[in-house]
């Protein structure tokens, strides 16, 4: 038989052993008794947590720190001596640079030949992607007001929550009353009767709901959603505090339970079937004949009473909002008045009101995965005597309503742009429930269509560039004014990226919508270049620095041909394609406090780089939109062509229109200013619901009045067309 063979543990130097079940005890190397040189456990590096393989490698002695240079005396020596060397030497060569050249981000995909990074910390730490994201590529500018809005909102709830998750002090909680509880009992009738109570009473502390564990914070949730939110009812700003409160009280989606998160959804829900309702009286004659809907008992769960054309997993949303739509207008039974009912001599809904469930919406739809609820969110539009934040003005409605049903012609004349007349109207009559048509609409560049115009032989067929926007949207707005042959910055810089050597970081970008030039760029053959034989600046341009380098490269060519130099004495004499603007405002408002510059602002800097270029030389161009003529005129024909539909072909000359605007810069003034070729009188007529608010105005109206309803009376009183 064969001997098993007994392991000796016994060390060499006759020290006590251990047996196979036990460790040795772990060295702190930071402490004197650690194993010296020679001895049978290596260091562990503090900054990569690895043990060394060569007990000993990295002592050096009484010195921590001392380099050893050599002579090597046997090969542990020599490994020393190689570690000391390498001690010289740092973590990290970097080449010196040559150039400022900005590198292909395709490095990264390798992650070779890069030299712009740093190393911290035992990590490479690479340079930022040159090429932004579509989303960052977008400046304040580009994205819409109400998108900033809630990226603005969102950022704030998560800073609301992550200050709510610092239990609060001791001195804090004391100071707590008993008015400011911090714990609803499970199945506790009185405490919640009292809650129900403290709701309505109380404002919400900082360190009362930070104390509060998620139970709590969700039958409080519950307990709003059922009783706090009703139909016909402005939501009271206490009541939006509690909200904002106890969202930000509780914990993310991923840390709640199947249960919690549909009760979080309930309210969102409960928040867009208020929105909707909104949708159907919007006006407030409309509200004075709605009565308040009784809803049960304010304790009764959220699932009792919430509208079940939501429910979780629902796909088909406009299905659902079809279904909503018809359950508003079909059963809403009759009520008494009671505490919270809308009284007909106020205004419903009030701005907190939309705010909150605004607030609601995005936050639950956002933060807790309940997208299919985002849509349902007010659009904004900007207006200031129809709709003020996408919320139509008092008698809005009934203005129009009141021109339609006695056939007095109007149109509705606005600086904006940036969308097809049909878009813009589609929207404006859902919001004000009044049908309206699209050639009631007259937005800054709508007059470029008669440009289009085939019985005008114009620019129809001609190839015209199209500057502003964003991506391709404005192209798309001129081949439907009828521009058969339309380009943007985008084709040209694609084509031909040399044309302006600063955008390589938005090239990605500019692919993404641009389109194959209808011919190539070559000067050396005039003949079968690209021609450009009109300039149009629809709306704000997105990237100045191209945009200016395109048009003035255009405006000093031969014949509008691209790459060409014209060699004509003068400027603007040989031929080169005719510059139109839309909308002349330099200033408009927008998310950020300060006063933002606007399509003028790109006019202006236009202009002095074209002034600096031909020492001074006058620019020859045509600017619309209001206060300019031009688009009066085109107004002024636009509404003549209308009347005559309306009244028949025997209605007459037009003698005198109103006009009816916010801003005495744009509105008054150019109205005022104004003088028909046909000798159409237009009188001016100022309302304080937009940017107008008391005062002296800058050029004085016709009348002054307070809303769109009285400038309506006004006016057919002043005509003599008959007595509102």
């Amino acid at each position: 038989m064969t001997k098993k063979r007994k392991r000796n543990n016994q060390p060499a130097d006759g020290g006590e052993g251990y047996n196979r079940h036990s460790r040795p005890a772990v060295i702190d190397h930071d402490d004197d008794d650690r194993v010296g040189f020679g001895g049978s456990i290596g260091r562990v590096d503090p900054s990569t947590g690895l043990r060394s393989a060569f007990p000993g490698l990295d002592d050096y002695g009484d010195g921590e720190t001392e380099l050893f240079y050599g002579p090597a005396g046997d090969g542990m020596e020599y490994l020393r001596m190689v570690r000391s060397e390498a001690k010289g030497v740092p973590d990290l060569l970097v080449a010196p640079t040559e150039t400022e050249e900005e590198v292909d981000a395709a490095i990264y995909d390798s992650g070779r030949g890069d030299g712009r990074g740093y190393y911290a910390d035992g990590t490479y730490v690479a340079v930022a992607d040159a090429v932004p994201s579509s989303a960052t590529a977008e400046s304040a500018r580009t994205r819409e007001p109400q998108a900033v809005f809630h990226e603005s909102l969102l950022l704030r709830y998560r800073l609301l929550r992550a200050n709510l998750r610092i239990p609060p002090s001791a001195p804090s909680l004391a100071a707590l009353d008993a008015t400011h509880p911090t714990h609803l009992p499970a199945n506790s009738k009185a405490g919640f009767t009292r809650f129900r109570y403290l709701l309505r009473t109380t404002d919400p502390l900082p360190a009362q709901v930070a104390a509060m564990d998620q139970a709590t914070v969700l039958k409080l949730l519950k307990m709003l959603t059922a009783g706090f939110l009703k139909r016909r009812r402005d939501v009271e700003a206490r009541t939006s505090r509690w909200l904002w409160a106890l969202l930000g009280r509780l914990e993310e989606a991923g840390c709640l339970g199947g249960d919690e998160v549909s009760a979080v959804r309930e309210l969102g829900k409960r928040a867009v079937w208020l929105v909707v309702g909104l949708r159907e009286d919007a006006t407030a004659e409309a509200i004075a004949a709605v009565a308040v809907e009784d809803e049960g008992e304010e304790d009764a769960e959220p699932d009792e009473v919430s509208p079940q054309d939501l429910e979780e997993g629902e796909v088909d949303i406009e299905a659902a909002k079809t279904r909503l739509l018809g359950r508003l207008s079909a059963d809403a039974p009759p009520a008494s008045q009671e505490e919270g009912e809308v009284d007909e001599a106020q205004t419903f809904p009030s701005d907190a009101t939309r705010a909150t469930l605004d607030m609601v919406i995005t936050i639950v739809g956002e933060a807790y995965g309940q997208r299919d609820l985002l849509e349902f969110r007010e659009v904004w539009a900007i207006d200031g005597v129809l709709l003020r934040a996408a919320k139509p003005l008092p008698h809005a409605r009934r203005s129009l309503a009141y021109l339609q049903s006695r056939d007095i012609p109007f149109i509705l004349l606005t600086n904006g742009g940036g969308k097809h007349e049909a878009e813009r109207v589609a929207e404006l009559a859902e919001r004000l429930d009044v049908p309206l048509d699209e050639g009631l609409f007259v937005q800054s560049h709508t007059p470029f269509a008669a440009l289009a115009d085939q019985s005008r032989g114009t620019l129809r067929d001609k190839c015209v560039l199209v500057v502003g926007g964003d991506g391709d949207s404005c192209r798309q707005v001129a081949e439907r004014y009828g521009f058969s042959n339309v380009v943007t910055p985008a084709d040209i810089i694609t084509a031909c990226p040399a044309l302006w050597p600063f955008t390589r970081a938005l090239r990605p970008h500019y692919a993404s919508f641009a389109r194959p030039l209808p011919a190539p760029i070559d000067p050396s053959s005039p003949s079968t270049s690209l021609k450009i034989d009109a300039i149009f600046v629809y709306n704000d341009p997105r990237d100045w620095a191209l945009d200016i380098q395109l048009i003035l490269d255009l405006l000093l060519s031969s014949r509008g041909i691209l790459g060409t130099t014209s060699s004509k004495p003068g400027f603007q004499t040989d031929g080169q394609p005719p510059l139109y603007y839309s909308n002349p405002d330099l200033w408009w408002a927008a998310a950020y406090h300060l006063a933002r510059l606007g399509q003028g602002g790109f006019r202006e800097a236009l202009e002095g780089v074209w002034t600096a270029a031909t020492a001074g030389a006058p620019l020859r161009k045509t600017v619309i939109g209001k206060p300019y003529a031009a688009t009066y005129a085109f107004a002024e024909d636009r509404l003549q062509k209308h009347r005559r539909r309306l009244l028949g072909p025997d209605a007459g000359a037009l003698k005198r229109v109103y006009m009816v605007g916010d801003n005495p810069e744009s509105d008054i003034r150019g109205a005022n200013e104004f003088s028909g070729a046909k000798g159409t009188e237009w009188t001016s007529i100022l309302v304080e619901t937009g940017v107008f608010r008391g005062g002296t105005p800058a050029h004085k109206p016709g009348a002054t009045v307070d809303d769109v309803w009285d400038a309506v009376r006004w006016g057919v009183r002043d005509s003599g067309w008959a007595t509102a």
